[in-house]
């Protein structure tokens, strides 16, 4: 028996863009590594440029509070990665996205 595997199955990767077509990326989180910290070595393992945000952890509950604070937009939760027009929440997500993107 034979078994055929297409390639076509499989999404290809996607294209790096040069980084002066790229919109600025913004990493919003604690003031600490944690959950963001895998998106943050991915971004500057591919060299690419980003805004890293960082809040107190004193002022997480002023911030779920406020119904116009993104976290609260996002699951009540953080990291934040804002890219353009995409808005990623959850640090798989951001991760791949990072790494997808960086290297």
């Amino acid at each position: 028996m034979q078994i055929r595997v297409s390639t076509q199955a499989f999404p290809k990767p996607p294209l790096r863009c040069p980084q002066s077509t790229m919109s600025k990326l913004e990493l919003i989180y604690f003031d600490g590594p944690g959950r963001a910290e895998l998106c943050r070595l991915a971004l500057s393992a591919g060299g690419i440029e980003f805004t890293d945000t960082r809040h107190a952890m004193a002022d997480w509950p002023k911030m779920l509070a406020d119904p116009d604070a993104l976290p609260h937009k996002f699951f009540g939760q953080m990291p934040i990665l804002l890219h353009g027009d995409v808005k990623l929440a959850q640090s798989v997500a951001l991760s791949n996205y990072a790494a997808d993107i960086g290297i």
